[in-house]
């Protein structure tokens, strides 16, 4: 047990040391790069660096994601992150069916604006979904 939590513990500080959440992201081209017009083979190795990873989650990168967990599973134990986990799977499919129906009524309610808008003396058809008609197996 004793060994398994150092080795966690190296890992977290290894996943930390990379972390860069928290810290101001430098330019990826420096403004003379830009400016210049010379070949990509006459550019300073700096010029010629990629941008910086884009953050997925509130801005938090997969390392700092990854310390996140760790530390959950630090604090609350394996054997409370796994309802918590259940739980949270619940909650985003309710969380979608929500936003689901957020979309319908906003679909309905510019219908409504449509026919509300319409000319009078040429009504608007409400749009009804027809039913699928049974393809005929040739």
């Amino acid at each position: 047990a004793g060994m398994a939590r150092r080795v966690l513990l190296m890992m977290c500080a290894a996943m930390l040391g990379s972390a860069d959440a928290f810290t101001v992201a430098r330019p990826a081209l420096s403004a003379r790069a830009v400016a210049s017009t010379a070949s990509p083979a006459l550019l300073p190795r700096a010029a010629l660096r990629s941008a910086p990873p884009a953050m997925g989650l509130f801005g938090l990168g997969w390392a700092e994601l990854g310390v996140i967990g760790i530390l959950a599973l630090f604090i609350f134990g394996p054997d409370k992150i796994v309802p918590f986990a259940r739980d949270l799977g619940k909650q985003s499919v309710a969380l979608k069916e929500v936003t689901d129906s957020f979309v319908e009524g906003m679909a309905e309610r510019d219908n409504m604006t449509n026919l509300k808008s319409a000319d009078p003396e040429d009504p608007p058809q409400l749009q009804t979904a027809k039913p699928k008609e049974k393809e005929e197996k040739q």
